[in-house]
């Protein structure tokens, strides 16, 4: 999905989940864990940026119209360059115009960067443990332990009592 933010977020996204979810098996409808998780992310991606990314979200389509009115502005240049047949090429306006452009290009790349860094500390923030599962976990892990060693402890009472009653 567009939304001007750029294809930096998805790559990041991409690369979350081929991380993530490399081994990926299909589920009875057909749709894939991968699929899934793809739309939870898409999904974060579209709150972070509906939300406490809307500025970065706004700078980019801004950005976007900029480039626009830029390319069209260098390509009416051109066009009357070639009109009173000049090279476009060999104005120094032109040029200008070509490094603007190319500017705009890297400095966008560069907020693109920054938008999918941003969507990614807000994703770990979102992911991070907490202390209620962290609470839930180490309880869990307890009452397993005892249980564990409960049971342990009463088969080797009865394995005892067992040999002991054979050995009569």
């Amino acid at each position: 999905m567009e939304d001007g933010c750029g294809c930096v977020i998805v790559v990041v996204i991409g690369l979350m989940l081929a991380g993530a979810c490399h081994e990926c098996s299909e589920d009875s409808s057909g749709s894939t864990q991968q699929e899934e998780q793809a739309s939870e992310v898409e999904q974060l991606r579209q709150t972070f940026f509906s939300n406490e990314g809307h500025e970065i979200r706004s700078a980019l389509n801004e950005l976007e119209a900029i480039e626009a009115e830029w390319i069209t502005r260098k390509e009416k240049l051109a066009a009357i360059c070639h009109i009173i047949d000049r090279r476009p090429h060999l104005d120094q306006d032109y040029q200008l115009w070509t490094e603007r452009l190319n500017q705009l290009e890297t400095d966008r790349q560069k907020l693109n960067n920054m938008a999918g860094d941003a969507f990614l500390a807000y994703a770990k923030f979102q992911l991070a443990l907490d202390p209620i599962s962290e609470e839930l976990y180490q309880r869990a892990l307890k009452e397993g332990l005892i249980v564990a060693a409960e049971l342990r402890r009463q088969y080797q009472m009865l394995k005892e009592l067992k040999v002991s009653s054979g050995s009569r």
